[in-house]
């Protein structure tokens, strides 16, 4: 890996008041300096991790959507997937502090974080992950992410 992305890797990123997106390892160092209110965790590869579950207890709420960073991930097709924006939304609307991390923090929590700027700013996916890009440039949903935020762009947008 190259040093300026394993750099931007342990960044924790502010993408809206209130809404932090980073990798586990960002998120394990942001437990110790931050109250955190909401944590939500993307990954599916979970390993007994010490530090991570302390950091874990932290958190006032911690929420464990385990998704694979594929192709064959039908996100649009789980509730819980639009619950989770809800529940976001709502806790940045009581002006809590909220946490989205996955394993590198590039895929698959950018992709949730993605999906509340959209609903929030009611604007399209292309936006939206140009503006998580001005913050944190080492972003990139893989190209099924992409399809289907585009999909739930269109959803929110059309309401």
């Amino acid at each position: 890996m190259h040093p300026s992305i394993a750099k931007e890797i342990y960044n924790v990123d502010e993408l809206l008041p209130g809404l932090f997106l980073t990798s586990n390892f960002g998120f394990k160092k942001f437990a110790k300096e931050t109250r955190i209110d909401l944590a939500i965790c993307t990954a599916y590869e979970h390993v007994n991790d010490t530090t991570l579950n302390e950091a874990i207890s932290k958190c006032k709420k911690y929420i464990e959507w385990p998704i694979y960073d594929s192709c064959k991930q039908h996100i649009l097709d789980d509730n819980i997937f639009t619950q989770l924006v809800d529940q976001i939304l709502a806790a940045l609307d009581e002006k809590k502090c909220v946490v989205v991390f996955c394993h590198l923090g590039v895929s698959r929590s950018a992709t949730l974080c993605c999906a509340c700027l959209i609903r929030s700013l009611k604007i399209q996916a292309d936006e939206a992950l140009y503006l998580i890009k001005l913050k944190r440039p080492i972003i990139q949903p893989n190209a099924y992410f992409l399809e289907q935020l585009n999909k739930f762009a269109l959803l929110e947008n059309s309401i």
